[in-house]
């Protein structure tokens, strides 16, 4: 069995190697910025577990145990009340003899880990059919995803929070294995409230009580991203008005395999931390975000209409990801059940160049080596009172540029494809080239991306890395041209996503020997919208967007 099987009870020599391992290697261990932990269970954890001969968890105590001179009170639940001490505990765990940390609570409130003997199975909390169970176990996920408890009372309320999740137990109880928040329990404190029944379990200290019923009320409706997903950020053309210019930037959840196996597919109500920053200013903008049903956040980022002046904007969006990994006891007798959570961060940067905002934004440039020449392509996601263009060549690093050839504009504001084939070069020659657009008024524009490219010599230099080019055209309808390298043989995969992460196409998947590559896509079969198309290859992944208009 793997690591989501169950624990073997195990006594005697091995349980006191491993155990006498851990106590030599845990007070090495670094603290995770998750508080001091002040209370050690000493000999009284009872007998340490291992999983298929594998891995150790040994409790090794409750932080913030102190209160600080206030009561925590007692809590009281339908069947009982508990007064110990509670909030997060570690554990040290070995598997092949590396030594890390996972933090938990615990779900049964009858027990009190720190001072009865214990073996768990930790295996992952799986979403039913039962909408109780799905907001029961989001709720708990988005606790732990979120929770940071700096001090002891705020330790206890999250503590409490998680408790008030948890599910009725009492055997032979009609409302056994459901959540108690979904029995329509008497409430035992305050008798306003009826839905969800929070207060079923509650502290006597009203503050803890309080504050702990907010974060399940506000946890409820949340939802959590999972180890394996993705976040895919892109940016839409700027609408420019007479005295701001502006860009709308998103983010959309794309769901893993683990999605599936703990059955939480839903993409709404996600916490994303979106943080961009306006390069003149130098000041960080912190915005907090919830996901749609298609799992996409957005918002817009103006800068007032300037000429050509515009800063650079970066942009970060992180998340959360955690899911509860129930702890079951070895004996369902000892009622030692407890929710492991160490969340992990997912982050996705957008870096938005200057140009984004201008009346003419350029999209994508390219040079390529043909037998001919040298071919260039770009696009423009929208352009305003634009003249002409202006493409410009040099010998590859002198920054000698001159006026290659002029091409009319087409003025479009929902943008627009260009080629221009440069036929008048040097066979073997490096050249680096560049775009200027030249407004109505006479305005000229110079664009930072410079692309090179050997004339007439499609196999010059030696591919030395993976490479996912820009789409061509980008907006298209209905096909594009994908070209991409790789640097040696190997498998290559280049699949089409929508932007709810749903694949709707696989344009490549096939053995290639290295050198470049180009394909066509097809999107006559698809509505017009945003799309991702991902290549993977050996270890190289990576996303790029497109956009079908019909």
């Amino acid at each position: 069995m793997k690591q989501n099987g169950r624990f073997f009870y195990r006594v005697g020599y091995i349980a006191l190697l491993m155990a006498f391992i851990i106590g030599q290697t845990v007070f090495a261990l670094p603290e995770a910025d998750r508080g001091t932990f002040s209370s050690n269970p000493g000999d009284q954890r009872g007998p340490v577990v291992t999983l298929d001969d594998q891995c150790t968890w040994d409790y090794d105590g409750m932080r913030f145990l102190g209160t600080g001179g206030i009561s925590r009170g007692t809590t009281m639940w339908p069947n009982g009340s508990y007064g110990g001490n509670y909030g997060e505990m570690r554990f040290v765990r070995t598997c092949d003899l590396l030594v890390d940390t996972a933090y938990a609570f615990c779900f049964d409130i009858d027990h009190a880990l720190e001072n009865e003997p214990y073996c768990v199975d930790v295996d992952s909390a799986v979403i039913t059919e039962d909408s109780c169970s799905a907001a029961q176990l989001k709720a708990t996920a988005y606790l732990l995803a979120w929770g940071d408890a700096q001090n002891a009372f705020e330790d206890d309320v999250d503590q409490l929070a998680i408790w008030k999740l948890t599910t009725n137990k009492k055997l032979g109880s009609p409302t056994y294995g459901i959540p108690y928040f979904c029995i329509n329990w008497p409430n035992l404190i305050d008798p306003t409230p009826s839905y969800p029944y929070i207060n079923t379990v509650f502290s006597t200290n009203s503050d803890r009580n309080n504050a702990a019923n907010l974060k399940v009320l506000d946890a409820l409706d949340k939802n959590v991203m999972l180890e394996d997903d993705q976040l895919l950020v892109s940016n839409d053309p700027a609408v420019v008005g007479p005295e701001y210019s502006v860009v709308t930037v998103q983010a959309c959840v794309y769901r893993g395999a683990r999605a599936g196996e703990v059955g939480n597919t839903s993409l709404e109500g996600i916490r994303i931390i979106a943080t961009y920053k306006i390069t003149s200013s130098g000041t960080p903008h912190e915005l907090e975000l919830f996901t749609d049903a298609s799992g996409c956040v957005s918002f817009d980022i103006s800068q007032p209409v300037s000429g050509n002046a515009y800063d650079s904007v970066f942009v970060e969006f992180c998340s959360n990801a955690c899911w509860p990994m129930n702890g079951i006891p070895c004996d369902l007798d000892d009622k030692q059940d407890i929710v492991f959570g160490d969340p992990i961060e997912i982050c996705e940067e957008l870096p938005i160049p200057g140009d984004t905002w201008l009346p003419v934004e350029l999209t994508a440039f390219h040079a390529f080596s043909s037998e001919e020449g040298v071919d260039l392509v770009w696009t423009t996601a929208s352009e305003i009172e634009l003249d002409y263009w202006e493409i410009e060549r040099c010998n590859s690093g002198t920054d000698d540029f001159t006026v290659l050839a002029r091409l009319q504009a087409h003025n479009s504001l929902t943008g627009s494809s260009y080629t221009y084939f440069d036929r008048l070069g040097i066979v073997g020659r490096v050249y680096d080239y560049r775009l200027v657009d030249v407004g109505m008024d006479g305005t000229r524009t110079v664009h930072e991306s410079v692309e090179s490219a050997s004339y007439g010599n499609i196999a010059a230099g030696r591919i030395t890395e993976y490479e996912l080019d820009d789409a061509y055209p980008n907006p298209f309808n209905p096909s594009t041209t994908i070209r991409y390298s790789i640097p040696e043989d190997g498998l290559v995969n280049i699949t089409v996503y929508d932007v709810s992460g749903r694949e709707v196409a696989q344009i490549v998947n096939t053995f290639h020997e290295a050198g470049r590559y180009a394909v066509n896509f097809n999107g006559a079969n698809l509505s017009s919208g945003t799309y991702f198309y991902r290549m993977t290859s050996s270890e190289f992944s990576m996303t790029k967007r497109i956009m079908l208009l019909k």
